[in-house]
Formats: structure tokens, C-alpha cells, sequence
């Protein structure tokens, strides 16, 4: 839902997060950019709810045909039955606008590489919730700029 790949709308991708993200949760993203010709650039990112929230919508405009897939590497349940700890492994494409000095946006295909460890929680209400999530990203551009 927030790759931007759905017909959703901002609005409902915003109540999906809401619902489906604990009120307590955190996100750290190390994103390493690999551009033809220059040296890697990393990122960190620390975000809470709201501040993920965020990202997601800004995000969701960033990215043209934007493709993605997930695969879930493990699964393990704590012993309580409501926690679970989740590894999963992501690869996408599509193409982002560049700004050029002097000229219209550049439109360049990108490929990421992602890998997640994540704790979900079972809220009162039944409701699978993410907690915690550790990513590391690449993100390569594809061709010159």
C-alpha cells in the first residue's frame, strides 16, 4: 500500500498507517545512494510514527512506474503469541526526477535493495501492528545524470 503501486488515495494510505503502525513506533533507515561516477552517499533516517507517516506521502510522489516486491525471509513468534520478530527483503524500480541545473527534471531509472528486521505487535483490538523496523537500503541510479 505505500509503494504507490494501489489505486488508494493519500487519505487512505494515511488511515491504513495510522491503524496498522503502534502509536510508540520507530523506524531507522540507513539509505545508501549509489549514482554513476560518484562516490556511495549514506543516509540515516529515525522517524516516528508521524514522521514516517509523512515520509511514506512524500515518497509515494517521488517514484514513477514504480514497481516493487517484498519477500518475507523469517518469521519468528515470542513465546507470548503477540509479539513477532520479521526479516523481510525488498527490491524495487521505477524512475525519479532529478533536478538539472538549467534544465526540466531529469527522469532517472533507479533500482533499491532493502533489507528490513521488524517487530510486530498484536494490538488489544487483534489489529497486526509495526513497532520497530531496522532497514538498510540501496538505492543505484541507473545510467548517467
Amino acid at each position: 500500500m505505500t509503494s504507490g503501486q494501489s489505486e488508494s488515495t493519500i487519505k487512505q494510505v494515511e488511515a491504513f498507517l495510522d491503524k496498522h503502525l503502534h502509536k510508540k513506533a520507530r523506524f531507522k533507515s540507513t539509505v545508501t545512494y549509489l549514482l554513476p561516477g560518484f562516490p556511495p552517499k549514506e543516509t540515516a533516517l529515525v522517524l516516528d510514527k508521524d514522521d514516517y507517516i509523512e515520509n511514506i506521502k512524500e515518497g509515494i510522489h517521488a517514484l514513477r512506474d514504480h514497481h516493487s516486491e517484498i519477500t518475507v525471509k523469517s518469521v519468528h513468534i515470542v513465546s507470548n503469541g503477540q509479539q513477532a520478530i520479521v526479516m523481510t527483503e525488498g527490491r524495487e524500480s521505477g524512475t525519479m526526477a532529478i533536478p538539472v541545473q538549467g534544465e526540466p527534471d531529469e527522469k532517472v531509472p533507479i533500482e533499491g535493495f532493502t533489507n528490513c528486521n521488524q517487530i510486530l505487535r498484536l494490538s488489544k483490538k487483534g489489529v497486526i501492528q509495526m513497532y520497530n523496523a531496522v532497514c538498510d537500503t540501496q538505492i543505484e541510479f541507473i545510467g548517467a545524470l
